[in-house]
């Protein structure tokens, strides 16, 4: 299954093994190679036989220049060709914060677990 998803989104490169290894249901971790040139995907349908059909919804890590205008790499809205060409006209953002994935490392920073009560405050 994470190769199929690999090869949808681009290039399957690896799965993140420990992350199907715990048992995580709802989520799978893998890299990609993907062409800068192509749209980001966002979901894709998934049919269950005779139970129906679910939309399996992705999320990216490392998005350094993403445009939320179109919904590519390599640059932002700011530098769009619609925005340079039109200047200011109102354009629809297409894409929301949704597509990036909150990193392990900023998810466990930021744990109540985490956190030391220090004496006299």
């Amino acid at each position: 299954m994470a190769k199929q998803f690999g090869d949808f989104l681009g290039q399957f490169l690896e799965c993140d093994a420990k992350s199907i290894s715990k048992g995580y249901q709802s989520s799978m971790r893998i890299q990609v190679r993907i062409d800068v040139k192509n749209t980001m995907k966002r979901r894709k349908k998934i049919v269950l036989g005779n139970k129906g059909c679910i939309y399996v919804r992705f999320q990216y890590e490392r998005l350094l220049m993403f445009c939320f205008l179109c919904g590519r790499l390599g640059h932002s809205e700011r530098f769009f060709l619609e925005r340079i060409v039109h200047g200011k006209k109102y354009l629809v953002f297409e894409w929301d914060l949704s597509i990036k994935m909150i990193p392990k490392r900023a998810m466990m920073a930021s744990s109540c677990c985490l956190r030391e009560e220090r004496e006299g405050l």
